[in-house]
């Protein structure tokens, strides 16, 4: 199970807030970017119409996706870092733009 599904489970989206938070809507879904940790790396977030939430985050200086956020095991400490700012994230989005 991703991060996101984790998070988001039974969570229904407010898209009125998610606009107000930022989001962009075209056409069915909601998009949401920002850079984190000193502009480093970048969320790109998307809330479909259905409410089904989806994450991804990107390694500018690599200019690729940054999947190791979906690896638990991982004892590297600049892995763990980037998975908990990102987890930040989501549980402000959650928190502002999800109802129960």
């Amino acid at each position: 199970m991703f991060i996101e599904d984790k998070l988001f489970d039974k969570k229904k989206a407010n898209f009125h807030k998610l606009v107000e938070y930022g989001f962009k809507k075209k056409k069915d879904t909601y998009e949401y970017s920002v850079n984190f940790l000193d502009d480093n790396y970048k969320a790109y977030i998307t809330v479909h119409k259905s409410g089904t939430l989806n994450g991804k985050v990107y390694d500018l200086e690599m200019d690729d996706e940054y999947t190791l956020i979906r690896c638990e095991s991982s004892k590297s400490e600049e892995v763990k870092r980037v998975r908990e700012e990102y987890k930040k994230i989501l549980e402000d989005i959650k928190k502002k733009c999800y109802d129960l």
